[in-house]
């Protein structure tokens, strides 16, 4: 359990790893749309991560292509958005690229297959890093809907604001890290 929470919390992909930068930017303008691409995202990395850790498991170290993870689990996330494309019904032009630039999912992937995870470990893990992903998603997109109503500079609207609560997200967070 303490691998969940490592991963949903204190080891953020997010916010400590800095995977998955371009699914903050481009996808908490409002609440809805950051619970609605979050969820997406935690499903796909949740599925992707199963896949992965089989081809890795049955396929890739017991034929000794250890050197082909990475071109693998590239193919495993953009099979698993078109996959969730299919499901949400969305534009596939859309989810490709987010499938392209998730890179959450395939660090996932690589950290995993690092790690040389059990099933379990590697489910705990996902779980808590897809659940970290949308919950950041959500925060970050409640308070740029926050922010619309006040005012914030011309410099620091768009990226710049969403970067610095990030930052301070990441703050909170390591709260976490220490026991008291």
């Amino acid at each position: 359990m303490e691998l969940f929470w490592r991963a949903l919390l204190t080891e953020n992909i997010l916010m400590f790893k800095f995977l998955g930068i371009y699914l903050l930017l481009r996808f908490t303008g409002t609440a809805g749309e950051a619970a609605r691409m979050g969820a997406m995202v935690a499903g796909g990395m949740i599925l992707a991560s199963w896949l992965g850790w089989i081809i890795d498991v049955h396929v890739l170290v017991p034929a000794g292509l250890e050197a082909l993870r990475g071109w693998a689990f590239v193919l495993v996330v953009l099979v698993v958005a078109l996959v969730i494309a299919r499901i949400a019904g969305r534009r596939e032009g859309e989810l490709w690229q987010s499938g392209l630039l998730n890179t959450a999912a395939l660090g996932l992937l690589l950290i995993n297959a690092g790690a040389g995870t059990n099933p379990l470990a590697t489910f705990l893990v996902s779980a808590g890093s897809a659940l970290g992903v949308l919950l950041v998603l959500v925060i970050v997109g409640s308070i740029m809907e926050a922010t619309e109503t006040t005012y914030v500079p011309a410099p620091l609207r768009g990226a710049p604001i969403r970067l610095m609560v990030m930052g301070v997200l990441a703050l909170a967070f390591m709260g976490f890290r220490f026991p008291l």
